[in-house]
């Protein structure tokens, strides 16, 4: 049966023994077909790549007739672009929502990452929900319910601009989880394109680079010395003399280091993997008159354990040494400057075991217009471009 789909048409056909078809004379292949049981439901009949198809749109009363026609016409316009309405919504039907695929992702994150902390923070919000600290929504909050190809980069572009008003560099923290949450569902044919990746994130301020000037160094070195305490002593001068990043040294074991190769093995550094780094002789040297009272270098007060902060001692050493606006990690940042400065960026690297040269280039590099005055008249003077007298006439 054929006719113009309107309220009234739909209404007036009443249930009968068997299914009847009505079928639009306006769109082609959309109709209702009333069930004996007396539900109508909306139809699209349809040849696709697959042969003859069709597709159950919704029930009648969910969608108007004009909402119902809407729907239909649009899937055969997606059809003519190779979409097949049918196999959209069963894709629609099986994508997860976003709860879902986190819950998933930080699975795998939690067997992957060594911190995995922060895209579970990111991602859901502080443990127990969202605390004073919590920094506006997380993404959970908004998305939770959500199918996930329903969230689009303008979704993600409010939510990135809400979390700027509490902090750039959150934001931007949170958002690098997000889309690394969102590029693994592309990875894993979930989604088709990665909506983050058309949203940018806030511009950053450079990264510190406060190095402690010769002086500075020389009030610290003196300051050093006069701690009573050996272990403290060392650990700050194994600070200065390797590079090494705070908690490497805080849980170094004596097993770890071969004083007689000269070579200390960090079993989880930030890499995430075992790397090697000489020891000069003398932080050698200095191992060597240590008392060894446990399995850590560094113990703590409680037996088996390893002393897990420095913080009052630093800033007492601060004190001590006259030193302003200088945080321990600047110690690692001068020691790889002046590594940078005597060999240049690749051993620079290597030492600090930076994962790409292109991090130590960021921010050890030295870049000083004198230093590099210096490095040209080399070039010039030392004929490395060949040029002669002639040439600078």
């Amino acid at each position: 049966m054929q006719a113009h789909l309107t309220k009234r048409e739909v209404d007036k056909h009443k249930p009968g023994p068997k299914r009847t078809y009505i079928w639009d004379t306006q769109t082609k292949g959309f109709g209702v077909v009333v069930y004996p049981n007396g539900q109508k439901m909306f139809v699209l009949r349809y040849r696709g790549p697959l042969g003859r198809r069709r597709w159950t749109i919704d029930p009648y009363g969910v969608l108007t007739v004009d909402d119902a026609r809407d729907r239909a016409e649009g899937a055969l316009a997606k059809l003519r672009d190779g979409v097949d309405p049918l196999e959209a919504e069963e894709e629609k039907r099986s994508m997860p929502t976003f709860k879902a695929w986190v819950g998933e992702y930080l699975q795998a994150v939690q067997e992957r990452k060594k911190r995995p902390y922060n895209d579970k923070y990111h991602l859901e919000g502080p443990p127990g929900g969202r605390g004073h600290e919590a920094k506006d929504s997380p993404a959970m909050e908004r998305w939770a319910k959500r199918p996930l190809d329903s969230i689009t980069a303008r979704d993600v572009g409010a939510w990135l601009q809400a979390l700027g008003q509490q902090g750039k560099i959150n934001a931007n923290r949170a958002y690098a989880a997000l889309r690394a949450c969102m590029e693994s569902a592309v990875h894993n044919g979930i989604l088709r394109d990665n909506p983050c990746r058309f949203v940018k994130k806030f511009p950053e301020n450079p990264p510190r680079q406060r190095v402690l000037t010769d002086d500075e160094q020389e009030r610290l070195d003196k300051a050093i010395d006069k701690l009573k305490d050996p272990f403290e002593r060392a650990f700050f001068r194994l600070l200065r003399e390797t590079g090494c990043r705070k908690n490497e040294a805080l849980t170094s074991r004596w097993e770890d280091l071969d004083l007689e190769r000269g070579v200390w093995t960090i079993p989880s550094p930030k890499a995430g993997r075992p790397q090697s780094m000489p020891l000069p002789q003398r932080t050698v040297l200095m191992l060597r008159g240590l008392p060894r009272k446990a399995d850590w270098v560094f113990p703590g007060r409680t037996a088996g354990t390893h002393r897990t902060e420095v913080k009052r001692l630093w800033g007492k050493l601060k004190i001590s040494a006259k030193l302003e606006s200088v945080t321990i990690h600047d110690l690692r940042r001068t020691y790889g400057l002046a590594a940078a400065r005597k060999a240049g960026i690749l051993a620079a690297s290597k030492l600090l075991r930076h994962s790409d040269t292109r991090i130590t280039a960021k921010v050890y590099a030295p870049l000083g217009v004198e230093e590099l005055r210096a490095v040209a008249e080399d070039v010039v003077s030392g004929n490395v471009l060949n040029m002669s007298r002639k040439a600078g006439r």
